[in-house]
Parts: structure tokens; C-alpha cells; sequence
């Protein structure tokens, strides 16, 4: 490819980043002001998360799961006994701008989904950051940079995550955080920057939500051999390295933590949680959590959990409600295996380097720890099979997408470049198609909130 050509494909490239990222935030923005606030036309457990903002905006700026303010209509459950409230303050944030304008109550509502969009947005941006560094011996990287934006930012769940209020998708992006992190460490040297980066991504997963908290231990396990090899030489450095991440990190996770000791006696919050549930079956009250008893084997092979738990990985909107048409979710398995395959094919030739084998050995361990801990909340606690428990194995998933498909395919000329923009624009055309079915179907309306919040 002559230097001209190279120049155009660049050009063309980076304003096709920038318009998928325009594409997505539109697509969030527009999903966040047509949902609802009910079963069919909201997003799940968005009522008892939207407590704690509300409580923040209304004078509570640091509130207790006792305080009625945060206590959910049914089991005396409040999210307030948990540490992660990263989500909570930043849509506590956006509302108190929308209240100070003097906007209604149910745009003052919308506006506190604006933290969901903004974390879906730093979740592409990281995303795109990797893949960059990945390709970055590649003329033609900006095609794989376009090609992760566009397959994380139209994957339809991820989309519906980003436009209600949830800590799924603040976790979700500080993987996709922390993963930008790691590879930067281990492919251009651990600078000051990448170490603030990772105690960033840690900070978002640790206040974010439990079942990413797999990805913190890989990141730091990793981290800590890597800053330690990369550094043998000069110990003084390495030591400065790791204090920024670990001092950082500290200081911005373990307050919460603290506070929890403090406050409930409690360093998770669960037994709270699950003492204020118990005193609600006591007084009477409906039991609302059903552990599934008959065993991991039954779990796993002989109920719809794993296919429920597939297929609300893709798209199913609302509690459970509206599940995209069968056809488009078996189109995105398919894509699945399509891109596994590829990366699986060429994995022999990645593998002779260190660095790619601790980041696939640590994205697979952290995402089976993530698989455990919901299997495990499955069989003892509630029996749920959503895919946004799991969303996080989406990060590495992606990844591993665009490099099985770098690895197969040179992408370097027109009719390569012509198939690509057709695929994305395929897949994107699939996403809003669900979109729009899920928003007839379930007759999306946006907010109408009565009364003061």
C-alpha cells in the first residue's frame, strides 16, 4: 500500500472511530430518554438502585442502608449497606445539575442515567485504547480500532446498560479499564500513567459491582510480577511504580470499605443485607429470593439457566421481559464461534510470547471466577439468570475478536475494507433493529414520574 493510500485509510479510518462513537452515544442517549420506569418498559432493579441518588440529592449525601430515604418497598433491602457507590454519587452528580437548572422531576430522573453513558463511553474509549496498542506495529490499525468500537458499542446488552441506571456497567467499564491498563504495562513499560490508569480501573471495578471483582486479583497479580520483572534492575523505580497503583487505589477504595466496618460491623455489607431480608420473612413478607436447590449438575445441564443466562447476554431488556428475535440472538452465537475459531487458529503463534499468554491465562481465570460467582449466587442466594451478571467476559471476548480476525485477515484493500464497513454496518443495522422492536413492543415512552423525588 503506497504512503498516499496509507494517509486516506487513516483518515477515513479515524472519522469512521469518531462517527461510531457519536453512533453509540446517540443510540444511549436517545435509549435513556425512551425508558420507562416499569418491568416491561425499564431496566431491572433501576427503581431500588435510583434510591441512592435520590437520597444524595435530597440532603443525604452519605446514606445508610437504615435510612428510609434508601430502603427499597419490598424485603428492607437498600444497596446502601454495600460499599460500591461509585454509580450512585456520579447519577447523584448529573441530577443535582438537571435539579439546579430547574428541569421537571422526571427529566431531573433521566438525567441520572447520564452516568451509565458516560461509563459505556470510557468502557469504548479504554477498549479502543487496547486494540490500538495491540495493532500498533499495523499501518492499517484504526480498521481494528473501528471494528472493537463497533462490535462492544452496538452488542445490545452492553448498549441497554448504558442507558439506565446500574453498577453492571460501571464495573464493565473499569475491566475494560483495567485491561487497557495491562496491556499498556506489559506491551510499552509501566510508566506512572498506565499505574494511575490501573488503580483507576481497579477503583471502578471495587466500587462497581461484585462479580468483576475477578479482574481486580488478575490485574494485580499481573501487575505486581510484571513491574517487578520489568524492574530488576532498578528497584527504586519499581517500588515508586507500585506505590502510585497500590497508593491510589487505596485511597479512593478503602474508605468505603471502612465505612461499612464502621457503620454496619460489616466489610461487604451481605449479612446486613441479607439480616434486613430475613427480618422481612419474619415480619411476614413475601419471600422474594429462591436459590435453585437441586444441584450444579441439574443447574448446569439439565435447566434453561445456561441458555437464559446465553440469551440475556445478548439482548433482553427489561426484567426480563423482552428478549431479542431468536433468529438475531443464534446470528450473534454464531458470531461468537466465528471469531473464537479464528483466534483459536492462530493462537499457536501468539503463544511463544509471555506477554499474550499472562494476558490470556488472567482474562480466563478472572472470567471464571466471574462464572463462578454467579453460579454460586445461583445455587445459594437467587436464582437469576441474567447476562449482565456476566457482561464483564465481554471486554476480553472483544478482543480477542479483532485479534483472531487481524491475525487472519490483512484488511489492506479496497474489497477487504468494503466487507468490513458492510459487516459493521450490518451489525449495527442488527442492534437498532432490536432497539426499535423492543421499543414498540414494549411501548418505550421515557419517564412520566409523579410528584417530587
Amino acid at each position: 500500500m503506497g504512503i498516499d493510500k496509507r494517509i486516506a485509510l487513516i483518515w477515513i479510518g479515524q472519522t469512521v472511530e469518531i462517527l461510531l462513537f457519536v453512533a453509540a452515544g446517540i443510540l444511549y442517549f436517545h435509549t435513556a430518554f425512551s425508558l420507562g420506569l416499569g418491568r416491561e418498559d425499564g431496566g431491572p432493579d433501576e427503581m431500588m438502585r435510583a434510591l441512592i441518588p435520590r437520597c444524595i440529592l435530597n440532603g443525604h449525601l452519605f446514606p445508610s442502608g437504615y435510612d428510609s430515604c434508601a430502603i427499597y418497598g419490598l424485603g428492607n433491602w437498600s444497596y446502601a449497606f454495600y460499599p460500591q457507590m461509585l454509580a450512585g454519587y456520579i447519577s447523584a452528580f448529573f441530577m443535582f445539575i438537571a435539579k439546579s437548572v430547574g428541569l421537571s422531576a422526571s427529566l431531573i430522573f433521566v438525567s441520572g442515567r447520564f452516568a451509565s453513558i458516560v461509563f459505556g463511553l470510557i468502557a469504548l474509549l479504554a477498549l479502543d485504547r487496547s486494540v490500538a496498542i495491540v495493532f500498533s506495529n499495523r499501518s492499517n490499525a484504526v480498521i481494528f480500532r473501528c471494528l472493537a468500537v463497533g462490535l462492544l458499542g452496538f452488542w445490545p446488552q452492553f448498549a441497554f446498560l448504558s442507558s439506565y441506571m446500574n453498577n453492571d456497567i460501571a464495573a464493565l467499564s473499569g475491566v475494560s479499564v483495567l485491561v487497557y491498563a495491562l496491556i499498556s504495562g506489559l506491551k510499552q513499560r509501566w510508566t506512572t500513567w498506565n499505574c494511575v490508569v490501573l488503580a483507576l480501573g481497579i477503583t471502578m471495578c471495587g466500587l462497581g459491582y461484585w462479580n468483576s471483582y475477578g479482574f481486580i486479583l488478575m490485574a494485580i497479580v499481573i501487575f505486581l510480577i510484571t513491574v517487578y520483572l520489568q524492574n530488576i534492575g532498578d528497584r527504586k523505580r519499581g517500588l515508586k511504580l507500585t506505590a502510585t497503583a497500590a497508593g491510589l487505589a487505596a485511597v479512593l477504595v478503602l474508605p468505603w470499605f471502612a465505612a461499612n466496618v464502621i457503620r454496619y460491623h460489616d466489610l461487604i455489607g451481605m449479612a446486613t443485607f441479607r439480616a434486613r431480608y430475613y427480618q422481612w420473612l419474619q415480619d411476614g413478607g413475601q419471600q422474594l429470593q429462591n436459590p435453585y436447590s437441586q444441584g450444579i449438575v441439574t443447574l448446569l445441564l439439565h435447566s434453561d439457566f445456561v441458555r437464559d443466562t446465553m440469551q440475556s447476554f445478548v439482548a433482553y431488556f427489561g426484567s426480563l421481559y423482552f428478549a431479542a428475535p431468536y433468529a438475531l440472538t443464534v446470528s450473534y452465537y454464531l458470531l461468537g464461534g466465528i471469531v473464537s475459531g479464528l483466534m483459536l487458529a492462530h493462537v499457536t503463534q501468539r503463544w511463544r510470547d509471555v506477554r499474550f499468554r499472562m494476558m490470556v491465562i488472567g482474562c480466563v481465570s478472572a472470567s471464571l471466577i466471574t462464572l463462578g460467582l454467579f453460579i454460586f449466587y445461583a445455587l445459594h442466594t437467587d436464582y437469576q439468570p441474567q447476562g449482565r451478571y456476566i457482561i464483564y467476559l465481554l471486554i476480553p471476548f472483544i478482543i480477542m475478536a479483532v485479534v483472531g480476525i487481524g491475525d487472519s485477515f490483512k484488511v489492506d484493500n479496497s474489497i477487504s475494507l468494503l466487507l468490513t464497513g458492510f459487516f459493521l454496518v450490518c451489525y449495527i443495522g442488527c442492534c437498532l433493529y432490536i432497539f426499535a422492536y423492543a421499543a414498540q413492543l414494549c411501548n418505550w415512552h421515557g419517564v412520566q414520574w409523579q410528584g417530587n423525588l
